[in-house]
């Protein structure tokens, strides 16, 4: 067991490292094909027999916590192997949608395959088996309801913000949808050197001293994004800060740096499956938590010299666009996760653009519409760490006062569950914090 959970650390470090240097350089994607063929030791058969052997000699619950956690990090890499040769080829067919749209059927369909060869009938199956608390059903009916919900607020704020980029709504596509979010009136006060120290103006209101993040490093990159790698938990971790100027900087410099903070915090001392591969709704949660500042009132004042009061109809608009489309494709994810391993997604192309038209108002092209790892929820994380950042959001106000984020007892707080590492689920936290159960509240509406 050992010997994997060495083997386990360093396909992670190789990984983490691969991305970041990818993004560093600007690569429009990932290009992982590589790491795994050095590991794919790691994705056979006999070793996944090995380790489910592991679990079945144990007959103490409490040991085989290390086994099953051994089998599930085995699992999702044979199933990110398998769709990793066509989905980056499907990335460099570039303007060629039809040859694209092929290679990413294809992608779909090996990862189910990979799935089924799991032991596994539906991708929905193998969710449940990572996140058994997560209830598939109260999600969909809580997607339903707040796309319901804020279907007037959106229109009315879709209609103000693209007014003032000089965008047509009525021509409105995706991708001019999405430009919404990195464009704010007041990009001007938000100095691109800033962003760093946004981060450490509310790390150092926790009390969360430099010395403590000597791990945590910031590189310049080409790439379009913010995003933060750890490729030795806890003892190396990078944000890497690429081409986003203005206040989107701000929130994708407070998300990513804190993921970076809570992912520092990691124990040492726990073993590879406690430290590595966490929770992808999770860690959004972490950095949803950290970039939510956006709205506080003090922090604008004292970063930008603007009362919280006129911007937040701005950070409103980013977050009901990304609600609304967080909400749509989760729908057509799970009824793309409820159809039997293997299968092609076919009609369901049709449904997910009529759904994306109906809840965002814009046009989308079939062609490219379903994302490579649509079985695996995406939408799902993203919303779970929403309501996670949320819910933890308004227990620190109520234990600690509305700013919280001042208070070094709220630190001490967080820095105790970042050292659990990967322990613990977004569900699972929120029990042991007492205010479970995670859900999104189909009242939220952050218009």
């Amino acid at each position: 067991m050992d010997t994997l959970r060495a083997r386990l650390e360093t396909f992670w470090g190789e990984r983490e490292a691969t991305r970041l240097e990818q993004h560093a350089r600007g690569d429009a994607r990932f290009d992982l094909r590589e790491v795994y063929r050095r590991f794919e030791d790691l994705s056979a058969g006999e070793r996944l027999d090995e380790t489910a052997g592991w679990l079945e000699q144990e007959t103490l619950a409490s040991r085989q916590d290390g086994p099953r956690r051994l089998l599930a990090l085995s699992r999702s890499i044979v199933l990110d192997a398998s769709s990793a040769e066509r989905a980056f080829a499907a990335a460099e067919a570039g303007i060629d949608p039809e040859r694209r749209r092929d290679l990413l059927d294809q992608a779909f369909v090996h990862w189910g395959e990979a799935c089924a060869r799991l032991g596994f009938g539906t991708a929905g199956d193998y969710f449940v088996s990572r996140f058994p608390a997560a209830r598939l059903g109260v999600w969909r009916s809580s997607a339903e309801a707040v796309l319901e919900r804020t279907a007037g607020s959106y229109r009315d704020a879709l209609h103000e913000h693209a007014a003032r980029a000089d965008l047509n709504v009525a021509t409105l596509s995706f991708s001019e949808l999405q430009s919404l979010s990195r464009w704010s009136a007041l990009d001007a006060r938000f100095e691109s050197a800033g962003a760093v120290a946004a981060l450490g103006f509310f790390a150092a209101g926790l009390g969360i001293v430099p010395d403590r993040l000597s791990a945590l490093a910031f590189r310049d990159a080409e790439g379009p994004g913010i995003a933060c790698f750890a490729p030795r938990v806890p003892e190396a971790i990078v944000v890497s800060m690429g081409s986003v100027a203005g206040a989107a900087r701000y929130r994708a410099g407070l998300a990513a740096g804190g993921i970076g903070i809570s992912t520092a915090f990691t124990s040492p001392e726990l073993p590879v499956e406690r430290r590595i591969a966490p929770d992808p709704g999770l860690r959004q949660g972490w950095g949803f938590l950290f970039a939510d500042n956006l709205a506080e009132e003090a922090w604008l004042q004292e970063f930008v010299g603007q009362r919280a009061a006129d911007f937040a109809r701005e950070v409103a608009c980013w977050e009901l666009i990304a609600l609304r489309h967080a909400a749509a494709s989760l729908v057509f994810e799970l009824d793309l996760a409820a159809l039997p391993c293997g299968s092609e997604p076919g009609a369901a192309i049709e449904a997910f653009v009529d759904g994306i038209r109906e809840s965002l108002g814009v046009s989308i092209d079939p062609r490219l519409a379903i994302p490579v790892h649509a079985l695996e929820l995406p939408s799902l994380h993203w919303l779970r760490g929403r309501a996670f950042a949320s819910q933890l959001r308004d227990f620190l106000r109520h234990e600690f006062g509305r700013s919280f984020w001042r208070e070094r007892r709220c630190g001490d707080l967080l820095k105790e569950l970042w050292q659990t590492g990967t322990t613990y689920s977004a569900e699972q936290l929120t029990d042991e914090l007492g205010f479970g159960p995670l859900v999104l509240d189909p009242q939220f509406d952050p218009g």
